[in-house]
């Protein structure tokens, strides 16, 4: 194929490619030069997307008062089909009023048909200001600068507007290059019927393709009569008066133009059936601007079309070129009329006289001032064209592009165009049925699309189970899709080698080429479409006539009210079949895309490109009301990332059947949504207007969306009616404004509308989704309608709210919303818009009425306003792809407002918890836990009962400030979230919620913190007598120390100085007395709490198992309680024992829960009471064991069954066991604490004889003082950092999709478990998911830190460690300069030290071994030995890295801070196991879960066969089947009465939606693992449906990377 030619649309002209250069080189001179002569601006280019931008500078009834005012004044009148456009007088400004109302006034005989020039004191002004332009300059400016597509919708403008339409255009540079616009016309079609006015005579053409019967005017000499003038009145044939021409008579006429002359312009007259008309047939009239002895290109190009030429003549004897140019006219085929106005004198009267004569038949001669008047005047030559018009066979102007060479003159159209609509000319040759099947692969469309339906709603039928037959169906559906892909396959490889020739050469055409290639195939499209939908339209409504009429004959007759049905029906299904146009051309390029692995070439993004080159572009297929949605996404991804993701403003119209929607559309914004062709909107269309700079800026759109939806029809047939519903709900839920459109004022029209439109509203609203609505009543004549209607809609308002009342009943929410403003936002006085009849007068002649565009622009201009409101949310492309998928997946199910809370709802509750999770941790856990580690070392430092109670006492109040500190900071943080996110109106519904779950969460830190800081308080307080005594041993000592250091004698043999100072340190310690308690043996004590009187029923048990291991609690340590049947207590349920053996592993899975429970329940409160200070007592054990008895007791209530003596001493003893080494730990610490001797002996000796020793080595004073202060420094910095790195790394990991809140970590471990591929790593998972979660956090964080981001972590240490440096070098800074100015003893920069180092755990006691000799006289050297021993410490630690010890030293850890808040709820579904979705422990709202399961998971199975049971939760609860386990005592249970088991039962929100699909992960797994899974519940494997099986690992894997946004 050939490569297509690039379109300069700055070149207004076409020529052969030879010729090209010079020709476009000349013109652009001569527009210069024209724009020069017209006070014009050069180099300007008009586009059709520039004439379509919408802006914010409205059109106005202002005078224009610069010539730059005129292109926007005609683009934007034309737009909106006012025939003023042409009409416009050029009036600047001036500060001479007078003057100004002077300017550009002419001499009134000055004729737009004739060269007399101006008087000379008006032609131009003395001081040069602007002058006069005549508006068919302007126009034809605009039009010789205007791109291809530009010019045919200004064509098709005109003609709307019954204004005449440029067909030869000669060049401004010379009037000899002529260009026939044949291009530019083609789209204007003409519609009309008979004389007869017989139905059966009604026609609509395309106007240059149709053998219109051409009647040309022409001029030849200085006539006195306007020539437009006379061809508007003979057109006006009793159709009232309209200026088809323009002439000097209208606005701007008498202003000399510069660029007119030697155009040709045409309008179509067209019959309207009235008996007073004397043109009886359709006519072209012709007009030739100017003398036509200049012009003879154009004159030749009208003897050859013409079937009558009308020669206006001056009354005087002709010259010898009138005598030619009437030689040529006489001898051309055309029947000549020639016209004078005055009466001729004697001689010139014999010479036309003799001429009639020798043309006897072919000459007429009509004189004005032989008329008694002007009528008969006008009739004389209508009665001469009527009769003449059918003597010459007249031929369609089309037909002048094979001659054009002939006559010298261009065509307005690329050749290669023309080569590539040769290419598929064969194809369109065949017809329009017979073509539209060669589009092979949307014939399966509609097939697909009834399956796609189907998969989310199966036909029920049957007496199967709900279940069976859900999976039967869907086995089905999905073999069927499959085989129906695999039928498009083979579509595809019998495809046509020109269809698909065709669709890729328009895929990678350029944009301007692709728009040509498309405008010329629709075109094509039309025409054939044409042909036959005229016929069949009329066809249609001849029936539904005769039908309205049978039916009022014959109401009892349902036989023949059916076959006339019948008929219309067979008429329907004839009109979309014969209908053909480009979107079926994209509908087969959409499923080109959608088929696997057949081309690389970018379909999508030529789409993409089609929208932005204003193409309306289907989005719903109006055959099938079916969307591809993976067209769609890539069409709409591609837009995306052209526009950048830009935002748009959505606007859908909606209304009854042939009411004018297209055209009220087409007309606001300039549109080609189809509303001629025989075709009306089938499906929805979206058409993509950019918007302009300033409103831009004012509103933050950058395009408007037009979605044209089809007409509802309001049928009583229940599938057309829930066509509509779908239909008015789609429309509503895409868009931010829906145009409700009426066609009259009359109400009873349009309820039956209002009640689809109203409950579509509600339907929104229940998703919080409001939209904005505006009712425009279409064809209400009253000028004063608004005031006059205003009781009409008063009474609309109380019906919309009825209506609003009605469907609120329908769908449950009636307290919710009781009139339409709950539910839309609509204002019954500044939402209801009155406009005009379209057309002014009767049809075919009626111009479009100016009122309906200045009304229709009022709309606009409101909806403008609306886009720059500040509060409106700013949609993006991906937003609004996602809108659409969404709303669409949500419809194909059966229940509509499930489905959709099941999308957008679903999409905003995880941002919302994801958003409040973060939130929670980032702001509320860890501020708290900053506050709380702030608080337990300021108590620790408290050297004095009474200095601790009284911090204790600030704390307090700390703790409630902070607390309620952080509360504010994350209310403003979630309302900031609420406000500005893309879901915003429907997180609304959670919104107080929310606030209601922080301040709870607020209170739970609260007394979290508050508990461990008493908990620290006890513990230093219990210390403190301890404390005390040991500081005045210590001082002792110290003193002692001082006195042998200051008066030893030093040696620098080091094992000297060890011996001397250990002889020494013997002789002192032998003062402190040893300590006198002895450890409690732990093992002995819970052996008694055991075995003795606290629960008599387990005393036997207990004792017999601890006599078996020899009474050592350790020994039970490694023996997890294993449970089974006989370890429960089923009580009366032991005669269903066939039932239990069903049920055994679901009661199994529930106990091994409650043990777990009961075990984590004694380690929290052994690892709280080691926190005291306090030993361990027995009283501890005692409670620790009614804990763990309370939690089985309370927890078993749940169920059906208890547990047995033996199993409760099993979980006792186990716990006892894991809980042994903290309570050990606890007495050993107690003990140790005590042991004063003990303490000194570790801590105070090895520092004194450090300190000692580098006396010896001669180390300087501050040295030596540096280096001691540095060693106590050590150990408090160390823990310092331990307590830090928790909370930092919590931060890091929020940062990390999987750690945001619960479902993606969840959703991790599930894709990390697929990953290992072995069911054996599952158990420990399906058995207690919470348990398995915990660990894996665990690991996974350890895993993370440790492993997989080293770096990162490392990089936090070295964070970490600066900012406790940075605390502890400003505490140095402080005390020295304290230091120097004051006294400078070491123990006085202690003491400032410690008071400003306040982060860490430190007294200025800890450094008395620093201070045995107080004097500081070098305090900079001193100052920089601590820096630099401080740095290096902390250095080291960063050195060692992060490794395994390093992390478990970490308290609280990452762990800790996620667990807690990620698994605050931890129920699960009573059916499944799902885990809630709820983060809050205590959360409000019922338990649920997105990812309901089969629920043979859990052990669930046929009571008969054994058969594992595979349906979701949803489905059933939807359906009429029953369950049995022990919560129903064994008894079946209605699924959908559910909650009435009890009040477990009764916490879980299950909703019933039969088409809810469950997890893909799940399908997979049970297609993969239904065997092991069967052995392992010890029940018969599933079948599996062949969906199911299909899935792979990486399609389930992604997709749950893609719903947790992973």
């Amino acid at each position: 194929m050939d490569e297509p030619a690039k379109d300069k649309t700055s070149e207004a002209l076409t020529t052969p490619t030879d010729e090209i250069t010079d020709k476009n080189s000349i013109l652009r001179i001569a527009l210069l030069n024209s724009c020069v002569d017209l006070n014009l601006k050069p180099n300007v280019k008009f586009t059709l997307t520039k004439a379509r931008t919408v802006d914010n500078h409205t059109l106005t009834d202002e005078e224009l008062t610069s010539p730059d005012q005129i292109p926007d004044y005609i683009l934007k009148t034309l737009m909106i089909v006012n025939y003023h456009a042409r009409e416009f007088e050029l009036k600047p400004l001036t500060s001479d009023k007078d003057r100004n109302k002077s300017k550009n006034s002419y001499d009134s005989d000055e004729s737009e048909d004739e060269d007399k020039t101006k008087d000379s004191d008006s032609d131009e002004s003395d001081d040069g200001d602007v002058v006069g332009i005549n508006p068919m300059d302007g126009l034809l400016w605009i039009f010789h600068c205007a791109d291809t597509f530009l010019r045919r919708a200004f064509a098709i403008k005109l003609s709307a507007c019954q204004l005449s339409v440029p067909f030869l255009l000669p060049d401004p540079a010379a009037s000899t290059n002529v260009t026939i616009l044949l291009s530019a016309l083609e789209s204007i079609t003409k519609s009309w019927k008979g004389a007869s006015n017989d139905n059966e005579s009604a026609q609509e053409v395309f106007a240059t393709e149709y053998p219109f019967p051409v009647v040309s005017f022409i001029r030849i000499g200085k006539i006195t009569m306007s020539k437009s003038s006379l061809i508007n009145k003979i057109m006006s044939d009793a159709n009232g008066d309209h200026d088809f021409f323009f002439h000097k008579n209208i606005q701007g006429g008498d202003v000399k133009r510069k660029v007119v002359d030697g155009l040709v312009e045409l309008s179509w007259y067209l019959p309207g059936g009235s008996e007073k008309q004397t043109l009886r047939n359709e006519i072209c009239f012709a007009n030739l601007r100017g003398e036509a002895k200049m012009f003879k290109k154009q004159l030749d190009v009208l003897l050859k079309i013409s079937s009558v030429l009308c020669i206006l003549l001056p009354s005087e004897y002709p010259d010898e070129t009138i005598t030619t140019i009437l030689k040529e006219a006489t001898h051309s085929k055309a029947k000549v009329i020639l016209i004078f106005n005055e009466k001729r004198q004697a001689d010139t009267k014999e010479y036309f006289n003799d001429l009639r004569s020798k043309h006897r038949g072919k000459l007429s001669l009509i004189t004005h001032g032989n008329k008694p008047n002007e009528y008969s005047f006008l009739q004389s030559i209508r009665e001469n064209i009527q009769k003449n018009i059918h003597e010459v066979k007249a031929t369609p102007l089309v037909e002048l592009a094979s001659c054009a060479n002939e006559y010298g003159i261009r065509l307005d159209d690329d050749q290669w165009h023309f080569r590539l609509g040769k290419s598929v000319d064969t194809w369109l040759q065949l017809g329009v049925k017979e073509a539209k099947n060669l589009l092979k692969l949307q014939i399966h469309v509609p097939v697909l699309a009834d399956l796609e339906r189907e998969k989310y709603c199966p036909k029920r039928e049957g007496n199967k189970s709900k279940s069976d037959r859900f999976k039967r169906d869907a086995d089905e559906i999905y073999k069927n899709i499959e085989a129906e892909k695999e039928a498009q396959k083979e579509s595809f490889a019998q495809l046509d080698e020109r269809i698909l020739q065709y669709l890729n050469f328009i895929a990678v055409m350029d944009e301007t080429g692709r728009n040509c290639a498309l405008s010329k195939m629709k075109h094509q499209l039309d025409r054939m479409s044409l042909q036959i939908m005229a016929k069949l339209h009329q066809e249609y409504r001849v029936a539904s006539l005769k039908l309205q009429k049978k039916k009022k004959e014959t109401r009892r007759k349902s036989d023949i009210r059916s076959s006339e049905e019948e008929h219309l029906k067979q008429l329907e299904e004839s009109i979309s079949k014969c209908s053909f146009g480009l979107e079926h051309i994209i509908r087969e390029l959409a499923q080109l895309y959608q088929l696997p692995d057949i081309s690389t070439i970018d379909y999508a993004g030529a789409a993409a490109e089609m929208l932005l080159s204003g193409l309306p572009l289907e989005l719903v297929d109006g055959d099938s009301s079916y969307i591809p949605l993976r067209w769609f996404n890539a069409v709409y991804r591609k837009l995306e990332r052209k526009t950048n993701n830009a935002k748009i403003f959505v606007i859908s119209v909606l209304g009854v059947q042939s009411s004018g929607k297209s055209t009220m559309l087409n007309t606001m914004f300039g549109l080609e949504f189809p509303v001629s062709a025989g075709r009306c909107t089938r499906g929805a269309f979206a058409s993509l207007i950019p918007v302009s700079d300033s409103l831009k800026s004012a509103s933050n759109f950058d395009y408007i969306l037009i979605i044209d939806t089809e007409g509802l029809r309001g049928s009583a047939d229940s599938q057309l009616r829930e066509h509509d519903n779908e239909l008015a709900t789609f429309a509503i839920g895409v868009a931010d404004v829906t145009i409700v459109n009426i066609f009259g004022e009359n109400h009873n029209e349009m309820k039956e509308f209002l009640e689809i439109a109203v409950h579509a509203f509600l339907k929104m609203k229940l998703v919080k989704e409001k939209k904005t609505c505006k009712i425009v009543h279409q064809n209400v004549a009253a000028t004063d309608a608004t005031d006059k209607l205003i009781v009409a809609r008063c009474n609309l308002k109380q019906d919309l709210d009825k209506m609003a009342r009605v469907a609120a009943t329908q769908e449950n929410c009636e307290d919710q919303f009781q009139k339409l403003n709950d539910i839309i936002s609509f204002d019954e006085n500044e939402d209801v818009f009155y406009i005009p009849s379209l057309l002014k007068g009767s049809p075919p002649m009626a111009p479009v009425n100016p009122n309906y565009g200045r009304a229709v622009q009022k709309i606009k201009e409101n909806i403008i306003t609306l886009m720059c409101s500040k509060h409106r949310f700013r949609l993006s492309v991906s937003q609004f792809r996602e809108r659409v998928a969404d709303l669409w997946e949500a419809m194909l199910k059966e229940n509509f407002i499930f489905s959709f809370r099941n999308t957008i709802e679903v999409r905003a509750y995880t941002s919302l918890d994801r958003k409040y999770f973060e939130e929670s941790v980032n702001l509320i856990v860890i501020g708290m836990a900053e506050l709380e580690r702030k608080i337990q070392v300021t108590l620790s430092r408290c050297t004095t009962r009474g200095e601790r109670v009284e911090k204790w006492t600030v704390s307090k109040r700390q703790i409630r400030e902070e607390a309620e500190k952080l509360r504010e900071k994350m209310e403003i943080e979630m309302k900031v979230f609420f406000e500005t996110s893309e879901d915003k109106a429907t997180l609304e519904q959670w919104k107080e919620n929310v606030m209601n779950r922080i301040e709870q969460f607020k209170e739970n830190q609260l007394m979290a913190v508050t508990k461990n800081c008493l908990a620290a308080f006890n513990y230093w307080q219990n210390r403190q007598d301890v404390e005390e005594k040991k500081q005045t041993y210590e001082k002792e000592l110290l003193q002692k120390a001082k006195m042998f250091i200051t008066s030893a004698h030093y040696t620098d043999d080091v094992e000297k100085c060890k011996a001397a100072f250990q002889q020494e340190w013997q002789q002192w310690i032998v003062y402190v007395p040893q300590c006198q308690e002895s450890k409690i043996d732990v093992n002995s004590e819970m052996v008694d709490v055991l075995c003795d009187n606290t629960n008599r029923v387990l005393n036997a048990d207990m004792t017999e198992k601890l006599k078996h291991r020899d009474y050592s609690i350790l020994n039970f340590k490694e023996i997890a309680p294993v449970i089974d049947l006989d370890q429960l207590s089923i009580g009366y349920f032991s005669k269903v024992f066939n039932f239990l053996a069903h049920q055994q592993q679901q009661v199994l899975v529930s106990a091994e829960i409650i043990k777990d429970q009961a075990v984590a329940t004694a380690l929290d409160f052994a690892k709280m009471t080691s926190k005291s200070g306090v030993r361990c007592t027995r009283n501890d054990l005692t409670q620790m064991y009614h804990r763990v008895i309370t939690t089985i007791d309370k927890e078993t209530e749940k169920f059906r069954f208890k547990f047995r003596r033996c199993l409760k001493c099993d979980i006792l003893l186990y716990s006892f066991a894991n809980a042994y080494v903290i309570f050990d730990e606890m007495e050993e610490r107690y003990i140790g604490e005590r042991d004063i001797r003990g303490e000194l002996e570790r801590n105070l000796r090895p520092r004194l004889e450090t300190y000692f020793l580098n006396i010896c080595s001669e180390m300087e004073k501050e040295v030596l003082a540096a280096t001691s202060v540095v060693d106590v420094l050590q150990k408090p910095m160390e823990s310092e950092l331990s307590r830090t790195m928790g909370p930092a790394v919590t931060g890091e990991l929020l940062t990390i999709s999987r750690y945001q809140s619960k479902g993606p970590f969840h959703a991790s471990v599930l894709i990390q478990l697929g990953e290992e591929g072995k069911f054996e790593s599952y158990i420990p998972y399906l058995k207690n998911p919470v348990k398995f979660l915990r660990e894996k956090l665990m690991e996974s964080i350890e895993n993370y830190c440790v492993k997989e981001e080293p770096v990162s972590i490392t990089l936090l240490l070295e964070k970490e460690t600066k900012k406790i440096k940075d605390k502890v070098f400003a505490a140095i800074s402080t005390a020295n300069k304290q230091t120097k100015t004051g006294s400078k003893k070491l123990t006085f920069w202690i003491q400032r030290f410690v008071e400003n180092c306040s982060t860490l755990e430190i007294t200025k006691e800890m450094f008395a071994v620093a201070a045995i000799d107080d004097d500081l006289k070098e305090v900079d050297v001193f100052e920089a030995k601590v820096r630099g021993n401080v740095t290096q410490f902390l250095d080291s630690l960063i050195k060692l890295g992060v490794d395994r010890a390093t992390f478990q030293k970490w308290n609280p850890s990452p762990h800790d801070h996620l667990f807690t808040s990620m698994f605050g709820c931890q129920r699960y579904c009573p059916f499944c196991m799902g885990l809630c979705d709820q983060t809050v422990q205590t959360h409000v709202c019922s338990h649920s879960t997105r990812i309901h399961r089969p629920q043979g998971l859990a052990g669930y199975r046929y009571v008969k066969t054994g058969i594992l049971h595979i349906s979701i939760c949803t489905t059933d609860v939807a359906g009429g089947g029953t369950f049995r386990n022990l919560d129903t005592s064994g008894e079946p249970h209605s699924y959908k009465d559910y909650q009435s088991v009890n009040d477990y039962y009764k916490s879980w929100a299950i909703p019933p939606d039969p088409s809810f699909e469950g997890s893909t992960y799940w399908q997979w797994f049970m297609a993969n693992f239904a065997k092991e899974l069967a052995e392992h519940h010890e029940a018969k494997q599933p079948k599996i449906p062949s969906a199911w099986k299909r899935r792979t690992f990486e399609e389930v894997k992604d997709q749950l990377r893609q719903e947790y946004n992973m």
